[in-house]
């Protein structure tokens, strides 16, 4: 059975990086020319192409992930998880006055499977986004702590702070943030800082990882 389950897993793997991530580059390759060619006309049209394209090279990033995933469970999906994370930082960098720093080296140390770094990139994306377009951060530090029984995955930034009831309100993003968080048995907390900015915490006890 472990057998027939791998070899499934794999055949699914290649369908989706031969069909579903192809086509979505085919729709990527097409839309690059046709913002360029509206860019002077319309610009806030093409603002929001451009906005549509990122997100849609960001499903194909994320599909192919999942096909090689499929494919090859290797200890490489810790380097690659570390990979996307430092990309998609750099994109949040460009032309804005933030800086982000990782401290992950215990990533590398932690037993896990595709699906779990999946989450773990998706929780971190979308903090540090949160941070960068709600809480005006200049600085955001990602970190993977050991905390006795927990691991944890803190994503901290100097940002004018979340108000008094985002916890209660929460957005789409914390909502997203907080659906992470159960997906892998794990707790959300999101913290206000002193004097200013916000930590965004994900713990996850260490037995999950056997």
């Amino acid at each position: 059975m472990p057998d027939a389950v791998a070899r499934e897993r794999e055949r699914l793997g290649y369908e989706l990086h031969d069909g579903i991530c192809q086509q979505l580059a085919g729709m990527a390759f097409l839309l690059r020319p046709l913002i360029g060619s509206i860019a002077l006309r319309a610009p806030e049209l093409a603002r929001e192409l451009e906005h549509i394209g990122t997100l849609l090279e960001e499903t194909l990033r994320d599909s192919r992930a999942l096909a090689l995933d499929c494919v090859d469970r290797s200890e490489r999906d810790i380097s690659r998880c570390e990979s996307v994370l430092k990309a998609q930082a750099a994109r949040l960098e460009d032309g804005r006055p933030v800086s982000i720093t990782f401290d992950t080296p215990l990533l590398s140390n932690l037993r896990l499977d595709g699906s779990m770094l999946a989450e773990l990139k998706k929780f971190a994306l979308e903090a540090m986004r949160n941070a960068v377009r709600h809480g005006r951060a200049g600085r955001i530090d990602v970190q993977v702590r050991d905390a006795g029984t927990d691991w944890q995955l803190d994503i901290i930034d100097d940002g004018i702070g979340l108000p008094s009831d985002a916890r209660r309100r929460g957005g789409l993003g914390l909502r997203s943030i907080r659906h992470r968080a159960s997906r892998v048995g794990g707790r959300f907390a999101i913290m206000r800082l002193t004097p200013r900015g916000t930590c965004v915490r994900l713990s996850w006890p260490k037995r999950l990882l056997g």
